[in-house]
C-alpha cells in the first residue's frame, strides 16, 4: 500500500504552472507592446457634458458646402467635404470642383453629394448677371428635387459678381 508508505514524493506536475505562464504572456505582451510603441498612439478629445451641462452638438455633415456657378462652359460645382480622417474636425476640408456641360450630369453629381450627406439641404447658387429669372427658376427646381427625391431645400442665391474664386 503507498498510501501508507513513507517514501517523499516531492514531484509536482509543472505543467498548470506553465499554462497560467502561456496565458499572462498572451495578455502581457500584446499591452506591452501597445504601450511601449508611442507610434501607435493618438489621443482624440471626448467632449462629455457634466451633470448639468447640455450635450455637445452634433457634428456636422461630411459636405461643409456646396456652390453651383454659371460659367461659360456650363456650370461648375465647388463642394467642400470633410476629410475621412478620424481626426479631422470642421473646417478640415478638402475642395473637389466639376464642371458640367448639361443640367442632367450637374444633378447626378448633386444627388451623389446628398447620397454622401442625406441631412444637408443648404445649396449656394450663383447665377450670372445676365441671365433670365425663367432660367434661373429652372435651374433652383432641378436643384431642388430629381427623379430619384428631394435634394436641397435651401437654395441660396448669390450675385456672380463675389462669387468665390
Amino acid at each position: 500500500m503507498k498510501l501508507f508508505s513513507r517514501e517523499d514524493h516531492h514531484v509536482q506536475d509543472v505543467r498548470p504552472m506553465m499554462l497560467s505562464m502561456a496565458a499572462l504572456m498572451l495578455i502581457l505582451i500584446p499591452i506591452l507592446m501597445l504601450i511601449l510603441n508611442p507610434e501607435k498612439l493618438t489621443s482624440l478629445p471626448l467632449s462629455v457634458a457634466g451633470s448639468n451641462e447640455e450635450l455637445p452638438p452634433m457634428p456636422a455633415g461630411l459636405v461643409e458646402s456646396i456652390v453651383v456657378q454659371k460659367s461659360s462652359e456650363g456650370f461648375s460645382l465647388r463642394a467642400e467635404v470633410r476629410k475621412s480622417d478620424v481626426r479631422s474636425s470642421t473646417g478640415d476640408v478638402e475642395l473637389k470642383e466639376w464642371t458640367f456641360k448639361n443640367l442632367s450630369d450637374l444633378q447626378k453629381q448633386l444627388r451623389t453629394l446628398k447620397n454622401l450627406d442625406p441631412n444637408r439641404s443648404r445649396i449656394e447658387l450663383f447665377p450670372a448677371s445676365t441671365t433670365p429669372t425663367e432660367k434661373v427658376v429652372l435651374w433652383m427646381d432641378l436643384i431642388r428635387k430629381d427623379s430619384e427625391g428631394p435634394l436641397y431645400n435651401e437654395i441660396l442665391l448669390r450675385s456672380a459678381r463675389i462669387a468665390p474664386q
